[in-house]
């Protein structure tokens, strides 16, 4: 009799694993977002002193499963971000807007972490270009 329990147990529980194992193989294999950038990087070139620039970054999930944008975190307090805030489904696009305040004469490199559901679960978006005074520009 004891064996006879052990046997179903043993039984039930290989079961229930089997069922368990299936259930996250079908989760993580099926339901995986994935971003396709339109770019990555831009560069503005020459900018005026004083007057804010922006670009916005494209990108599609072209993966099976819905996409987040958890957080986008500028490197500086000089920039500014929107990003699509609602869940992004399969085949459909997104966009994470940067907004550079142009204040200091000079060469500038600046980014932006994303971090996302996807994988990789963050990526860096970069920007760069020279401010120039604005008397230079006229």
């Amino acid at each position: 009799m004891k064996n006879l329990f052990t046997l179903v147990m043993l039984l039930i529980g290989g079961m229930l694993m089997a069922q368990n194992n299936e259930i996250t193989s079908n989760n993580t294999n099926n339901l995986k977002p994935e971003i396709s950038w339109v770019k990555t990087k831009h560069d503005f070139g020459k900018i005026p002193q004083g007057k804010p620039v922006t670009i916005t970054y494209e990108f599609t999930n072209s993966g099976t499963g819905p996409l987040i944008i958890a957080s986008v975190n500028p490197s500086c307090g000089c920039t500014t971000n929107d990003f699509t805030k609602s869940s992004i489904a399969p085949g459909k696009k997104g966009f994470i807007t940067l907004t550079y305040n142009a204040v200091a004469v000079g060469n500038f490199t600046k980014s932006a972490t994303i971090n996302t559901n996807a994988d990789p679960g963050q990526i860096i978006l970069y920007f760069n270009g020279e401010v120039v005074a604005e008397t230079a520009t006229n």
